[in-house]
């Protein structure tokens, strides 16, 4: 009989990792620890699989040194490109050590599939059900579709317990001067947020309710930079941390 529900991989712990060499390192363990493991080693996930994910490694420390030796806007975006790479190929890791890990004849509880998948340098997400206590960080995204709009939505990946509220919060990038003025340091303090900056920033605040993922921004100056930020909150107890910021033209 097989497992009543399956163990889930906690892809949010590799696709909010937002510096290039950290990112490359966790790719390197992954396949160190994979490829070691008797149920994921070839052939259940392939040799030629591995390569691919350290392929993917070499390529952002490839594009590292070229911005290193020529740091250009378009040698900067390659290292993203890079990143974003690797995070599809290590989707692609997460969703086949999440298969094996669960099958029946590997795992004859949750709890033995959760301790699969650490095997594989993955993290599995939690087992069971909690009372609604502290909300889990927003993992965020946006984008511009259109002129002064902005879409900016929440991507934690199922099962996502929806919090009682989640703040969007959109706040104008600092110009850029000489000597360079700092950006906005945006926190959250018992509830309250707090920003603190060194120029007149533009200040936007969005919410949405229980299950409610998507929010647009509507009247944000064109062609300028924004940070976007979000938390959630379970009455004024229980509150997520802020999110990673994500950076966006209005």
């Amino acid at each position: 009989m097989g497992l009543l529900r399956l163990v889930l991989v906690k892809i949010t712990v590799f696709m909010v990792i937002n510096r290039a060499l950290t990112l490359k390192q966790y790719v390197l363990d992954s396949v160190a620890a994979g490829s070691a493991a008797t149920l994921f080693a070839n052939p259940a996930i392939l040799t030629a699989f591995y390569t691919t994910m350290t392929s993917a490694a070499t390529a952002i420390q490839t594009a590292i040194n070229v911005w290193t030796l020529a740091p250009t806007k378009g040698n900067k975006k390659a290292i993203k490109d890079a990143m974003d790479a690797a995070k599809v190929i290590m989707k692609s890791y997460a969703l086949q050590v999440q298969v094996i890990a669960n099958l029946p004849i590997n795992a004859a509880t949750r709890e033995q599939a959760a301790t699969n998948i650490e095997q594989s340098h993955l993290t599995p997400q939690k087992l069971g059900t909690t009372k609604k206590g502290k909300p889990v960080q927003p993992v965020i995204t946006a984008k511009n579709i259109g002129t002064g709009t902005v879409e900016a939505k929440i991507i934690n990946p199922n099962p996502f317990e929806s919090p009682k509220i989640t703040f969007f919060v959109a706040i104008s990038k600092a110009p850029i001067t000489l000597p360079v003025t700092p950006e906005a340091v945006v926190t959250v303090v018992d509830g309250q947020l707090k920003i603190i900056a060194a120029y007149a920033y533009q200040f936007f605040l969005l919410s949405i309710d229980a299950k409610g993922r998507v929010v647009t921004f509507k009247t944000l100056t064109p062609a300028m930079d924004y940070t976007i930020y979000s938390y959630s909150k379970n009455g004024d107890t229980y509150i997520s941390a802020l999110s990673v910021p994500f950076d966006v033209k209005g």
